[in-house]
């Protein structure tokens, strides 16, 4: 239940990202707007990577 719901806050905090993003890239500070989204690969891969593996602990 709580990997559940951090994970749900982790998919929020990835929305968030994408926001942040648009402000800055609409402002026009491309320095905030390539070092938000940098953060925000990484922060997607970690997400997904540990989405995939709690879905195999799962199954098995």
């Amino acid at each position: 239940m709580a990997d559940r719901i951090l994970l749900s806050l982790w998919f929020a905090n990835i929305v968030l990202d994408i926001v942040y993003i648009s402000k800055y890239a609409l402002s026009g500070d491309f320095i905030s707007t390539a070092t938000n989204f940098i953060l925000l690969v990484f922060s997607t891969t970690m997400f997904l990577f540990v989405y995939e593996s709690m879905k195999r602990k799962e199954r098995s």
